[in-house]
């Protein structure tokens, strides 16, 4: 490699770190403790669920604390896997239940209750992970948005190609 190839290389890695010092030091600055573990919840623990949980579960500073799913014979796996994780057939419960206790959601159920539940969430001061397929209608799109804005909860929706 040339002399000019590694000046080049040197600089642009050093004015990309300095460029993006401004968006990432607010975000460090406002963030929990390190050391803490995000407690987070799943509606919908099979299919696309079993996937984003073990995606999300594989951070170390995530704690699976509750599993849903209406149907027990699919929570299984999940609930063999985190055994400690408390077990819920209504999600309505789940969050009554787990207010204080957990700091976010993720929503992998079926599609026609994306939004009413990432809003039921949002207003309990949960963020929300959705899978795609958030709502149904406009004006169910624009009941999440007041709901975010309202609550300053952060969704996020999946999707996978």
């Amino acid at each position: 490699m040339s002399e000019i190839s590694r000046s080049r290389r040197k600089f642009l890695k050093t004015t990309s770190a300095f460029a993006s010092a401004p968006l990432v030091l607010p975000n460090l600055i406002s963030s929990a403790s390190p050391n803490g573990k995000l407690n987070h919840a799943v509606i919908g623990s099979d299919g696309q669920g079993w996937s984003d949980l073990n995606n999300i579960s594989s951070h170390p500073n995530v704690h699976i604390t509750a599993i849903c799913d209406v149907d027990t014979s699919r929570m299984a796996k999940a609930a063999a896997k985190f055994p400690d994780a408390r077990k819920y057939q209504d999600w309505r419960e789940l969050l009554d239940a787990e207010g204080d206790k957990i700091d976010s959601v993720q929503v992998a159920i079926p599609d026609h209750m994306h939004a009413s539940v990432s809003i039921a969430a949002m207003k309990k001061n949960k963020h929300v992970y959705c899978e795609k397929g958030l709502t149904r209608t406009f004006q169910e799109a624009v009941d999440v948005y007041d709901t975010i804005k309202e609550t300053g909860m952060i969704l996020q929706l999946g999707h996978q190609n």
